[in-house]
């Protein structure tokens, strides 16, 4: 079963394929920001309580984007932005969590890994030791479990029949933007029902 390294992989390549993105970790702890190898902005991906719906694995995705504040020596009289760079930091690592969320959403067709419809991101103010910003967001994510198959036996005489009401069945999943179920399990449930 290499669900959870699967899912930690994907997610790390589309981090990866960001260009505001420097450096991506996964396994975020308190000291994280202490590394010195990190370069900021910072991309965190933690996997956790795993559940398995028949046919499928689902986790909690955690996505954290951090990026360090700096401080404006400067003078400045305006009381609004202050002297330091805070709002872009969250500007620009909310950015990052949207793009990656979206490109999870356009990838589905390829990949059948599903996120929750409306996942709300939490802020991160002057997070750590090394004062950083940014932005935290935990979502279910579904995949196919590839590893067990319910559908067991012979596919009776009635699979034409079977595959025409599968089919139907899967446009309409499609249409919906569900999660899209083995199709060959699907056939066989529905020969069940014939």
């Amino acid at each position: 079963m290499n669900h959870y390294t699967e899912l930690l992989r994907y997610v790390r390549g589309i981090a990866d394929e960001d260009d505001f993105v420097n450096t991506t970790t996964q396994g975020i702890d308190e000291d994280m920001d202490l590394d010195k190898g990190n370069i900021y902005p910072l991309f965190n991906i933690e996997l956790f309580d795993p559940t398995f719906p028949p046919n499928t694995v689902t986790f909690q995705l955690e996505v954290t984007c951090l990026q360090q504040r700096d401080t404006n020596k400067e003078i400045r009289t305006d009381k609004f932005w202050l002297q330091d760079n805070k709002v872009d930091n969250f500007n620009e690592t909310l950015a990052v969590i949207n793009r990656v969320i979206g490109k999870m959403r356009k990838d589905f067709g390829d990949t059948d890994i599903s996120i929750d419809e409306t996942p709300s991101a939490g802020k991160l103010e002057e997070w750590g030791k090394n004062t950083l910003d940014g932005w935290t967001l935990t979502t279910t994510v579904t995949m196919p479990n590839t590893n067990i198959d319910l559908c067991d036996g012979e596919i009776p005489d009635n699979t034409e029949k079977a595959t025409r009401i599968a089919q139907a069945h899967l446009i309409r999943v499609n249409e919906d933007m569900g999660f899209v179920e083995d199709f060959d399990c699907l056939v066989t449930e529905i020969q069940e029902l014939l």
